[in-house]
C-alpha cells in the first residue's frame, strides 16, 4: 500500500529533526539500491506470489504488515525497514550501552529487519563494557550437585 509523502512524517531514525542521523533521503537511496528491498517493495505494491515462489521468506511472513512510503521506502507497521544500514543502526541504538532489553525496546519503536533481535543480542554479547557490567550475561543455572543416597533404611 503506497502512501503519499504528505501523510508520512519520518524525518529521521534515531535522531532529531534538527540533527538527523539517518534522514529520509538516505533511507530512500539505500532502499532503492538494496538487493532485498527492491523486490519486497514490488511485492508490496503488486501483490505477493505464493509462499513457495517467494525467495524472501522472512519478509513473506510479515507481508500483511508491510507498506511503502516516500517513493520507495518500506515499513513494517510504523517502523522503517532498514536495508543496508544495519550495523550503523545498531551502533546508534547502542549509545550509552543500554543492554539487551532497552536496546530491543528502542529499536522496536523505530526500525526493523529480519533477525534484528539476534543481531541486538550479538551486539550486546560482544561488548566488553556490557560483559563487565553484567548487561550481557544471562543467568545460568548452577550445576546440579550430586546427593548421596543412603544405602539402606535410615535409623536413629
Amino acid at each position: 500500500m503506497e502512501t503519499s509523502d504528505d501523510a508520512v512524517e519520518i524525518a529521521t531514525v534515531f535522531g532529531s529533526r534538527s540533527s538527523p542521523v539517518v534522514d529520509l533521503a538516505e533511507l530512500r537511496a539505500e532502499t532503492n539500491s538494496g538487493e532485498h528491498l527492491v523486490p519486497v517493495r514490488q511485492y508490496v505494491i503488486d501483490g505477493w506470489p505464493g509462499k513457495k515462489a517467494v525467495p524472501l521468506q522472512p519478509y513473506y511472513t510479515v507481508r500483511d504488515e508491510l507498506s511503502t512510503f516516500a517513493d520507495g521506502c518500506v515499513s513494517r507497521s510504523t517502523r522503517a525497514v532498514i536495508p543496508t544500514l544495519r550495523a550503523r543502526m545498531l551502533e546508534l541504538a547502542y549509545e550509552r550501552h543500554p543492554g539487551v532489553v532497552r536496546m530491543k525496546q528502542r529499536c522496536r519503536e523505530n526500525i526493523w529487519w529480519p533477525g534484528i533481535d539476534k543481531d541486538i543480542e550479538q551486539q550486546v554479547r560482544e561488548c566488553t563494557a556490557c560483559v563487565i557490567t553484567g548487561k550481557s550475561i544471562r543467568p545460568t543455572p548452577l550445576p546440579a550437585k550430586q546427593i548421596l543416597l543412603p544405602s539402606g533404611p535410615w535409623r536413629k
